[in-house]
């Protein structure tokens, strides 16, 4: 009996996830913890582990993943598509 309500609650939780992320902006979810789940998963994650990063180690380990993304996600990137060129 109990593993069917951890299946439910398992269900929901994964039900919330993604129609908060595929339908959080929306109009109707405005001012919903629906909008507030979107914005977290689609950028406010992010700054918070960005602002973590700088408050234990410092601006230069922040500074250093912004360089990494930077370098991986801003710029066309010969390695990453020499990788996704061989992959199967």
């Amino acid at each position: 009996m109990d593993v069917q309500w951890i299946l439910v609650l398992h269900g929901s939780i994964t039900l919330l996830v993604i129609v908060s992320f595929l339908c959080g902006t929306w109009p109707i979810f405005q001012g919903t913890f629906v909008e507030r789940l979107h914005y977290f998963i689609t950028g406010g994650a992010y700054d918070y582990f960005l602002r973590f990063v700088m408050y234990v180690c410092g601006t230069r380990a922040r500074d250093s993943i912004l360089s990494v993304e930077y370098f991986c996600c801003d710029r066309p990137n010969p390695i990453l598509q020499v990788l996704f060129s061989i992959r199967p």
